[in-house]
C-alpha cells in the first residue's frame, strides 16, 4: 500500500532533534517494515509558537494544499496518514487532499482539549477539530487522548490505542 505520510508539527527530517521527529521517523520505519511504500506528502510545518501566527500559517497552507495535491495525483497514495494533529499544529492539508483523492484519512495522536475552544488558541483548536472530524480513523498513544477524542468521534470502532513500540534495532549489532 502507498501511504502518504505527513507530520504538521515537525517533519521527520527536521534539523532540530525532538521526540516528535523521532516518533515520525520510527513510524515511517514501522510502515516500511510492514511492507508499505511511504510517500512524504509534505514538509509544511503548521506549528505556531504564538497564536497570532496561525492566521499566517493557515493562509500559507492554501498554496501547500495545491502543491501537495499535484504531487499526490502523480504518486496516487492509497491512504493519508497524519502524525500529531493538535491546536498548535493542526493538519490543514490532509483532510482536503484525502477528500479530493477519495482516500482514507487517518490521524495518529490527535489531541483535543475543550478548554482551547475559547481564548487565543481557538482558531488552532477549531482547525484541529475539523481535521479530527474528517478522519476515517484515529489512533491514540494515550488513554487520555483516546477518551477526549471519543467525545467528538462517537464511532468508537474508529478510534484505537497504539501501545508503545520501541525501535529495538538499535540493540542489534549490524553484521558485515
Amino acid at each position: 500500500m502507498k501511504i502518504a505520510f505527513y507530520s504538521p508539527l515537525k517533519p521527520f527530517d527536521h534539523k532540530i532533534v525532538s521526540g516528535d521527529r523521532n516518533i515520525a521517523r520510527t513510524l515511517i520505519k514501522l510502515l516500511k517494515n510492514l511492507g508499505h511504500e511511504v510517500i512524504i506528502a509534505s514538509r509544511f510545518r503548521s506549528y505556531a509558537k504564538k497564536s497570532f501566527e496561525q492566521k499566517i500559517i493557515l493562509k500559507s497552507s492554501k498554496n501547500e494544499i495545491d502543491l501537495t495535491l499535484n504531487k499526490m495525483e502523480l504518486e496516487q497514495p492509497n491512504l493519508w496518514f497524519t502524525y500529531h494533529n493538535y491546536y498548535k499544529a493542526p493538519d490543514y492539508i490532509g483532510p482536503t487532499v484525502s477528500e479530493k483523492l477519495s482516500i482514507p484519512y487517518i490521524i495518529l495522536e490527535a489531541s483535543y482539549a475543550k478548554k482551547r475552544e475559547v481564548g487565543e488558541w481557538k482558531n488552532g483548536s477549531r482547525s484541529a477539530l475539523k481535521s479530527i472530524s474528517a478522519a476515517n480513523a484515529l489512533i491514540s498513544f494515550t488513554k487520555r487522548d483516546f477518551i477526549e477524542v471519543n467525545k467528538i468521534f462517537k464511532d468508537k470502532k474508529k478510534n484505537y490505542i497504539l501501545p508503545p513500540f520501541p525501535d529495538t534495532s538499535v540493540f542489534y549489532k549490524k553484521r558485515n
